[in-house]
């Protein structure tokens, strides 16, 4: 599983891991709203349209981190 974690893009998953933390201390409704929006953020970077092409083209990505 670290393997199948460690090739995804670590940009991303920096941002998924803190926007985790940060939603804990936030009611049901909050965590909605503030996880929406950091999705919404990640869906604009350039690793979302890279990981998206990948999947299409049927390849590997190349994330921008590494």
């Amino acid at each position: 599983m670290a393997e199948k974690i460690a090739r995804k893009s670590g940009r991303t998953l920096k941002i998924g891991k803190a926007a985790f933390y940060n939603q804990l201390e936030m009611s049901l409704d909050e965590a909605y709203g503030y996880a929406s929006k950091v999705m919404c953020k990640n869906m604009m970077d350039v690793d979302a349209n890279e990981g998206i092409a990948a999947f299409i083209e049927r390849r590997e990505a190349k994330w921008s981190d590494g």
